[in-house]
Protein backbone atom coordinates (compact mmCIF):
# COMPACT_ATOMS: atom_id res chain seq x y z
CA UNK A 1 0.00 0.00 0.00
CA UNK A 2 1.40 3.30 -1.10
CA UNK A 3 2.05 5.83 1.64
CA UNK A 4 -0.48 8.67 1.72
CA UNK A 5 1.11 12.00 0.78
CA UNK A 6 0.53 14.81 3.27
CA UNK A 7 -2.29 17.26 2.43
CA UNK A 8 -1.31 20.53 0.78
CA UNK A 9 -1.28 23.74 2.77
CA UNK A 10 -4.49 24.89 1.04
CA UNK A 11 -6.39 21.88 2.43
CA UNK A 12 -8.58 22.94 5.35
CA UNK A 13 -10.98 19.97 5.76
CA UNK A 14 -8.69 18.06 8.06
CA UNK A 15 -6.43 14.95 7.74
CA UNK A 16 -9.29 12.46 8.20
CA UNK A 17 -11.17 13.63 5.12
CA UNK A 18 -7.87 13.77 3.21
CA UNK A 19 -7.21 10.12 4.02
CA UNK A 20 -10.78 9.09 3.06
CA UNK A 21 -10.39 10.93 -0.21
CA UNK A 22 -7.21 8.95 -0.97
CA UNK A 23 -8.70 5.59 0.02
CA UNK A 24 -12.06 6.04 -1.72
CA UNK A 25 -11.51 8.46 -4.58
CA UNK A 26 -14.68 7.69 -6.54
CA UNK A 27 -17.14 7.89 -3.61
CA UNK A 28 -15.42 10.98 -2.29
CA UNK A 29 -15.58 12.66 -5.68
CA UNK A 30 -19.34 11.88 -5.91
CA UNK A 31 -19.95 13.26 -2.44
CA UNK A 32 -18.06 16.46 -3.27
CA UNK A 33 -20.03 16.83 -6.49
CA UNK A 34 -23.33 16.61 -4.63
CA UNK A 35 -22.18 19.13 -2.08
CA UNK A 36 -20.95 21.63 -4.63
CA UNK A 37 -23.83 21.24 -7.13
CA UNK A 38 -27.00 23.32 -6.30
CA UNK A 39 -29.96 21.22 -5.19
CA UNK A 40 -32.60 21.27 -7.93
CA UNK A 41 -34.70 18.50 -6.41
CA UNK A 42 -37.28 21.04 -5.27
CA UNK A 43 -37.76 22.36 -8.78
CA UNK A 44 -40.95 20.77 -10.21
CA UNK A 45 -40.33 18.65 -13.29
CA UNK A 46 -42.94 18.15 -16.00
CA UNK A 47 -44.36 14.64 -16.40
CA UNK A 48 -43.09 12.50 -19.26
CA UNK A 49 -44.46 13.45 -22.66
CA UNK A 50 -45.36 17.01 -21.67
CA UNK A 51 -43.48 19.76 -23.40
CA UNK A 52 -42.57 22.88 -21.51
CA UNK A 53 -42.85 26.24 -23.21
CA UNK A 54 -39.72 28.33 -23.15
CA UNK A 55 -39.51 31.02 -20.52
CA UNK A 56 -40.80 34.44 -21.46
CA UNK A 57 -38.30 36.96 -22.59
CA UNK A 58 -37.06 39.20 -19.80
CA UNK A 59 -38.74 42.56 -19.47
CA UNK A 60 -37.10 45.55 -21.01
CA UNK A 61 -34.87 47.48 -18.62
CA UNK A 62 -36.31 50.78 -17.30
CA UNK A 63 -35.28 53.94 -19.08
CA UNK A 64 -32.25 55.67 -17.65
CA UNK A 65 -32.87 58.36 -15.04
CA UNK A 66 -31.93 61.87 -15.95
CA UNK A 67 -29.08 62.97 -13.62
CA UNK A 68 -30.66 66.42 -13.29
CA UNK A 69 -33.94 64.87 -12.10
CA UNK A 70 -32.02 62.69 -9.64
CA UNK A 71 -30.26 65.75 -8.21
CA UNK A 72 -33.60 67.53 -7.78
CA UNK A 73 -35.04 64.52 -5.95
CA UNK A 74 -32.25 64.21 -3.42
CA UNK A 75 -31.96 67.98 -2.95
CA UNK A 76 -32.87 68.99 0.65
CA UNK A 77 -36.14 70.96 1.01
CA UNK A 78 -35.82 74.72 1.06
CA UNK A 79 -38.32 75.00 3.99
CA UNK A 80 -36.39 74.31 7.19
CA UNK A 81 -38.80 72.70 9.66
CA UNK A 82 -36.57 73.29 12.66
CA UNK A 83 -35.94 76.90 11.67
CA UNK A 84 -39.70 77.59 11.46
CA UNK A 85 -40.77 75.52 14.47
CA UNK A 86 -42.83 76.90 17.35
CA UNK A 87 -39.82 76.83 19.67
CA UNK A 88 -37.71 78.81 17.19
CA UNK A 89 -40.47 81.38 16.72
CA UNK A 90 -40.80 81.86 20.49
CA UNK A 91 -37.02 82.25 20.86
CA UNK A 92 -37.05 84.96 18.21
CA UNK A 93 -39.73 86.77 20.19
CA UNK A 94 -42.58 86.30 17.70
CA UNK A 95 -45.98 86.21 19.44
CA UNK A 96 -47.95 83.09 18.45
CA UNK A 97 -51.01 83.77 20.58
CA UNK A 98 -51.62 87.42 21.41
CA UNK A 99 -52.64 88.09 24.98
CA UNK A 100 -54.93 90.94 23.89
CA UNK A 101 -56.94 88.61 21.64
CA UNK A 102 -57.35 86.04 24.40
CA UNK A 103 -58.39 88.63 26.97
CA UNK A 104 -60.80 90.27 24.54
CA UNK A 105 -62.46 86.91 23.97
CA UNK A 106 -62.68 86.32 27.72
CA UNK A 107 -64.31 89.73 28.19
CA UNK A 108 -66.87 88.99 25.49
CA UNK A 109 -67.74 85.67 27.12
CA UNK A 110 -68.09 87.32 30.54
CA UNK A 111 -70.34 90.03 29.13
CA UNK A 112 -72.52 87.42 27.42
CA UNK A 113 -72.84 85.45 30.67
CA UNK A 114 -73.87 88.57 32.63
CA UNK A 115 -76.44 89.55 30.01
CA UNK A 116 -77.90 86.03 29.94
CA UNK A 117 -78.16 85.94 33.72
CA UNK A 118 -79.80 89.38 33.84
CA UNK A 119 -82.26 88.38 31.10
CA UNK A 120 -83.26 85.26 33.04
CA UNK A 121 -83.68 87.31 36.23
CA UNK A 122 -85.82 89.89 34.41
CA UNK A 123 -88.06 87.18 32.97
CA UNK A 124 -88.48 85.55 36.37
CA UNK A 125 -89.35 88.87 37.97
CA UNK A 126 -91.86 89.70 35.23
CA UNK A 127 -93.58 86.36 35.82
CA UNK A 128 -93.64 87.00 39.58
CA UNK A 129 -95.11 90.47 39.11
CA UNK A 130 -97.74 89.12 36.72
CA UNK A 131 -98.70 86.41 39.21
CA UNK A 132 -98.90 88.97 42.03
CA UNK A 133 -101.07 91.31 39.93
CA UNK A 134 -103.59 88.55 39.13
CA UNK A 135 -104.93 88.37 42.70
CA UNK A 136 -108.42 87.30 43.83
CA UNK A 137 -111.04 88.91 41.57
CA UNK A 138 -113.37 89.79 44.48
CA UNK A 139 -110.81 91.88 46.32
CA UNK A 140 -112.39 90.99 49.72
CA UNK A 141 -109.21 91.58 51.73
CA UNK A 142 -108.60 95.13 52.95
CA UNK A 143 -106.14 97.11 50.88
CA UNK A 144 -103.86 97.89 53.82
CA UNK A 145 -103.65 94.26 54.88
CA UNK A 146 -102.92 93.13 51.32
CA UNK A 147 -100.19 95.71 50.94
CA UNK A 148 -98.62 94.73 54.24
CA UNK A 149 -98.61 91.09 53.24
CA UNK A 150 -96.97 91.92 49.94
CA UNK A 151 -94.28 93.97 51.65
CA UNK A 152 -93.39 91.10 53.95
CA UNK A 153 -93.23 88.58 51.16
CA UNK A 154 -91.48 90.92 48.77
CA UNK A 155 -88.68 91.90 51.15
CA UNK A 156 -86.47 89.11 49.80
CA UNK A 157 -87.52 89.45 46.17
CA UNK A 158 -85.15 90.68 43.49
CA UNK A 159 -85.20 94.30 42.47
CA UNK A 160 -85.93 95.23 38.85
CA UNK A 161 -82.94 94.57 36.62
CA UNK A 162 -81.24 97.54 34.95
CA UNK A 163 -79.58 95.45 32.24
CA UNK A 164 -76.30 94.95 34.19
CA UNK A 165 -75.37 93.50 37.56
CA UNK A 166 -74.82 96.74 39.46
CA UNK A 167 -74.99 97.65 43.09
CA UNK A 168 -74.41 101.01 44.73
CA UNK A 169 -71.44 100.74 47.09
CA UNK A 170 -70.22 103.49 49.45
CA UNK A 171 -66.67 104.67 48.64
CA UNK A 172 -65.43 103.56 52.08
CA UNK A 173 -66.16 99.92 51.23
CA UNK A 174 -63.77 99.91 48.28
CA UNK A 175 -60.52 97.99 48.70
CA UNK A 176 -57.91 96.42 46.47
CA UNK A 177 -57.28 92.68 46.52
CA UNK A 178 -54.48 90.51 45.15
CA UNK A 179 -55.66 87.13 43.86
CA UNK A 180 -52.06 85.88 43.44
CA UNK A 181 -52.94 83.86 40.34
CA UNK A 182 -50.86 83.41 37.20
CA UNK A 183 -51.99 85.39 34.15
CA UNK A 184 -54.04 87.75 36.34
CA UNK A 185 -53.56 91.35 37.41
CA UNK A 186 -51.70 92.27 40.57
CA UNK A 187 -54.61 94.26 42.04
CA UNK A 188 -58.37 94.41 41.52
CA UNK A 189 -60.82 96.80 43.14
CA UNK A 190 -63.49 95.12 45.25
CA UNK A 191 -66.12 95.68 47.91
CA UNK A 192 -66.03 93.81 51.22
CA UNK A 193 -68.90 91.40 51.94
CA UNK A 194 -67.77 89.53 55.04
CA UNK A 195 -64.70 89.41 57.28
CA UNK A 196 -63.31 86.62 59.44
CA UNK A 197 -60.19 86.35 61.57
CA UNK A 198 -57.93 85.33 58.66
CA UNK A 199 -59.89 85.83 55.44
CA UNK A 200 -62.13 88.40 53.76
CA UNK A 201 -64.93 87.70 51.29
CA UNK A 202 -65.17 90.32 48.53
CA UNK A 203 -66.79 91.00 45.17
CA UNK A 204 -64.60 92.32 42.37
CA UNK A 205 -65.65 95.57 40.68
CA UNK A 206 -65.02 97.00 37.24
CA UNK A 207 -63.06 100.22 36.89
CA UNK A 208 -64.53 103.53 35.68
CA UNK A 209 -64.63 104.06 31.96
CA UNK A 210 -62.94 107.48 32.08
CA UNK A 211 -59.63 105.94 33.23
CA UNK A 212 -59.71 102.93 30.88
CA UNK A 213 -62.03 100.51 32.65
CA UNK A 214 -65.17 98.83 31.31
CA UNK A 215 -67.58 100.39 33.81
CA UNK A 216 -70.64 102.31 32.73
CA UNK A 217 -71.41 106.00 33.01
CA UNK A 218 -74.26 105.65 35.49
CA UNK A 219 -72.15 106.35 38.55
CA UNK A 220 -72.85 102.92 40.03
CA UNK A 221 -70.51 100.02 40.65
CA UNK A 222 -70.70 96.95 38.45
CA UNK A 223 -69.54 93.51 39.49
CA UNK A 224 -66.55 92.13 37.59
CA UNK A 225 -66.95 88.56 36.34
CA UNK A 226 -63.81 86.52 35.56
CA UNK A 227 -64.20 83.33 33.56
CA UNK A 228 -63.71 80.19 35.62
CA UNK A 229 -64.02 81.96 38.98
CA UNK A 230 -66.84 82.45 41.47
CA UNK A 231 -68.79 85.68 41.87
CA UNK A 232 -67.38 86.10 45.39
CA UNK A 233 -63.66 85.82 46.13
CA UNK A 234 -62.22 84.71 49.47
CA UNK A 235 -58.76 86.18 50.01
CA UNK A 236 -56.40 86.37 52.95
CA UNK A 237 -56.05 89.57 54.92
CA UNK A 238 -52.50 90.00 53.62
CA UNK A 239 -53.91 90.33 50.09
CA UNK A 240 -56.30 93.21 50.94
CA UNK A 241 -55.31 96.87 51.14
CA UNK A 242 -57.00 100.28 50.79
CA UNK A 243 -57.27 101.95 47.41
CA UNK A 244 -54.05 103.97 46.79
CA UNK A 245 -54.57 107.74 46.67
CA UNK A 246 -54.50 109.45 43.30
CA UNK A 247 -51.37 111.57 42.70
CA UNK A 248 -52.04 114.04 39.84
CA UNK A 249 -48.50 115.45 40.03
CA UNK A 250 -46.83 112.14 39.21
CA UNK A 251 -45.71 111.52 35.62
CA UNK A 252 -44.16 108.24 34.36
CA UNK A 253 -40.48 108.35 33.45
CA UNK A 254 -38.59 106.09 31.06
CA UNK A 255 -37.33 102.95 32.81
CA UNK A 256 -39.69 103.32 35.77
CA UNK A 257 -41.82 100.46 37.06
CA UNK A 258 -45.48 101.42 37.40
CA UNK A 259 -48.92 99.83 37.06
CA UNK A 260 -51.19 99.74 34.00
CA UNK A 261 -54.99 99.60 34.17
CA UNK A 262 -55.92 96.82 31.73
CA UNK A 263 -58.93 94.48 31.72
CA UNK A 264 -60.19 96.18 34.93
CA UNK A 265 -57.04 95.29 36.86
CA UNK A 266 -53.66 96.85 37.61
CA UNK A 267 -50.70 95.08 35.95
CA UNK A 268 -46.97 95.72 36.62
CA UNK A 269 -45.27 97.29 33.59
CA UNK A 270 -42.06 99.15 32.74
CA UNK A 271 -42.05 102.46 30.86
CA UNK A 272 -40.11 102.20 27.59
CA UNK A 273 -40.59 105.63 26.01
CA UNK A 274 -42.89 108.63 25.80
CA UNK A 275 -44.34 110.23 22.67
CA UNK A 276 -46.34 113.33 23.47
CA UNK A 277 -49.27 112.33 25.68
CA UNK A 278 -48.76 108.61 25.04
CA UNK A 279 -46.52 106.20 26.94
CA UNK A 280 -45.07 102.94 25.61
CA UNK A 281 -45.07 100.38 28.43
CA UNK A 282 -44.01 96.73 28.43
CA UNK A 283 -45.60 93.88 30.36
CA UNK A 284 -42.33 91.97 30.71
CA UNK A 285 -43.83 88.66 31.87
CA UNK A 286 -45.08 88.05 28.30
CA UNK A 287 -43.19 90.73 26.40
CA UNK A 288 -46.39 92.56 25.42
CA UNK A 289 -46.22 96.30 24.73
CA UNK A 290 -49.08 98.78 25.24
CA UNK A 291 -49.44 102.41 24.17
CA UNK A 292 -51.67 104.20 26.67
CA UNK A 293 -52.45 107.60 28.12
CA UNK A 294 -51.58 108.98 31.51
CA UNK A 295 -54.97 108.06 33.02
CA UNK A 296 -54.25 104.32 32.65
CA UNK A 297 -50.98 104.50 34.59
CA UNK A 298 -50.29 104.97 38.27
CA UNK A 299 -47.26 104.94 40.55
CA UNK A 300 -46.34 101.60 42.13
CA UNK A 301 -46.72 101.93 45.92
CA UNK A 302 -46.78 99.55 48.89
CA UNK A 303 -49.12 99.53 51.88
CA UNK A 304 -47.55 99.22 55.33
CA UNK A 305 -50.21 97.60 57.51
CA UNK A 306 -48.23 98.22 60.72
CA UNK A 307 -48.00 101.99 60.28
CA UNK A 308 -51.17 102.30 58.15
CA UNK A 309 -49.25 104.37 55.61
CA UNK A 310 -48.17 104.19 51.96
CA UNK A 311 -44.54 104.04 50.85
CA UNK A 312 -42.88 104.06 47.44
CA UNK A 313 -41.88 100.73 45.90
CA UNK A 314 -38.17 99.96 45.64
CA UNK A 315 -36.61 100.87 42.28
CA UNK A 316 -35.17 97.98 40.29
Amino acid sequence: MTAMPPPPKSWFLGPEIWSNLAEHPRSSAEALRQLLTPDDSKTPRPPPGVSVAPAAAPAAPPPPVDPAMLRRRIEPPKFDVLERSIVAERRRGNVLCRREDRERKMLQMQTAQIRERDRAAAEAQALAMAAAGAGPPGGNAPAAETAGTKRKKGSDEEKPSTGKSRKAVPPADRVEVALNEEDMASWYQATVLKETHSRIKVKLLVMPREIGGSGGDGGEDEMLMIEGRKEEESVSRDGVRPVPPHDPSWAPTVGENCELLYMDGWWPVRVKKQQGSQWHVMYEAFGVQHIVGRSQLRRMVLWDAATQAWRAAAKS
